[in-house]
């Protein structure tokens, strides 16, 4: 288990020991920008697209 910085640590440690890791609760962590690979970005870009019409639903709840 991680908390902001504890969680970028726990997920780096995580997947250099994958063997060791049964999963990881990683709490309000940043991630750097390339942590996604091309495929994805474009599944979660394909996601976004299909959610299109129920996300302005969504900004009044903010």
């Amino acid at each position: 288990m991680g908390w902001s910085y504890g969680a970028f640590v726990a997920a780096h440690w995580a997947s250099r020991n994958p063997d060791r890791t049964l999963g990881a609760v990683l709490v309000d962590g940043a991630q750097l920008y390339d942590w996604l690979d091309e495929a994805m970005e474009q599944r979660i870009q394909k996601l976004f697209r299909r959610m299109g019409w129920f996300l302005p639903l969504l900004r009044p709840t903010a």
